[in-house]
């Protein structure tokens, strides 16, 4: 199977990344729809940076994440429906410790025809570790992350260097609230996941027009 990452902004579309977005937005929806009784198409459309991993030999989304920024001094974005669940006291705590402003991960999905048990890839962490090189290439200062405590995710999100500061339900998941300075995240542990991880960042496609460039010609990664 050969294997490439994208970056777009689903705002912003020309032919290659409107049929990524249709590819995308048809995934999350097959993967969510069911599990979040809220899941609205405004939940994919306002994020700032889609991300996803891509089959290219059979033309699939294998797995996708989302991140939107937010500002910790803009009241509009303090009020915003996603960061409400964190509320003006864990907000002050993250200002104290330096941080202004923050990228969201969201709606961390893996397609079943590409689960661990069907591949023997662990997808998700993939593209969980390369999310924390968006955000180290990014400009914000921290990590804001809800995390579904049934699924262990907030485990998982330890392992990255997350913390955690409170528990909440959304909808009937009992999730928790995860936070993280850039400077605190963590490598995937796994060396050959890392190394993938590695891999797919320097040869990443990305169609933003910020620090996330694509560093050099489009390849395909090989994977046995």
């Amino acid at each position: 199977m050969k294997y490439q990452y994208y970056l777009f902004n689903p705002r912003r579309l020309n032919d290659e990344t409107a049929k990524l977005s249709n590819q995308v937005y048809a995934t999350w929806k097959s993967v969510y729809d069911g599990i979040f009784e809220s899941l609205h198409t405004d939940d994919f459309y306002r994020n700032e940076i889609i991300t996803c991993i891509k089959d290219t030999e059979l033309d699939k989304v294998v797995a996708f994440h989302m991140y939107s920024g937010f500002d910790a001094r803009s009241v509009p974005h303090q009020e915003h429906r996603y960061m409400q669940a964190f509320g003006p006291e864990l907000i002050a705590q993250f200002r104290k410790e330096g941080a202004t402003t923050f990228m969201t991960m969201e709606y961390l999905g893996v397609n079943p025809e590409y689960l661990v048990k069907q591949t023997g890839i662990k997808f998700a962490d993939i593209i969980s570790g390369l999310g924390m090189e968006v955000l180290h290439a990014s400009p914000w200062d921290g990590l804001l992350a809800v995390a579904r405590m049934d699924y262990k995710i907030h485990e998982k999100a330890y392992s990255m260097g997350m913390r955690p500061f409170k528990q909440i339900m959304r909808e009937q998941y009992p999730c928790e609230l995860l936070f993280m300075l850039k400077h605190e995240s963590i490598r995937v542990q796994d060396p050959k996941l890392d190394q993938l991880v590695r891999d797919l960042w320097s040869n990443r496609v990305s169609y933003l027009d910020n620090e996330i460039q694509s560093p050099r010609k489009e390849r395909h990664l090989k994977v046995a």
